[in-house]
């Protein structure tokens, strides 16, 4: 999200934008994470949580990216192994 260019917008458009660009399933999981208060943070607070929160969702695609790897290099002809 750093990376993201700003175009001269204030932090507290850009949380706007981002939170009315997201689909209700993922309001709905952001606000619970927030306790329902997503947007009465602060735009900075805001805006770092968000950071937090991409850096960790890239970390866990990154697991199961390695994950389902794993499981498909160890599947043997037509039987595929499934794990817990």
């Amino acid at each position: 999200m750093a990376q993201c260019p700003r175009y001269g917008l204030k932090q507290w458009h850009l949380r706007q934008i981002v939170y009315k660009g997201l689909d209700q399933q993922v309001r709905t999981m952001l606000e619970s994470m927030c306790q329902r208060g997503f947007l009465s943070k602060s735009p900075i607070t805001a805006w770092e949580f968000l950071e937090d929160l991409v850096e960790r969702t890239m970390q866990w695609k990154i697991i199961r990216d390695d994950s389902l790897s794993f499981k498909i290099a160890n599947t043997k002809g037509d039987m595929h192994a499934v794990s817990d």
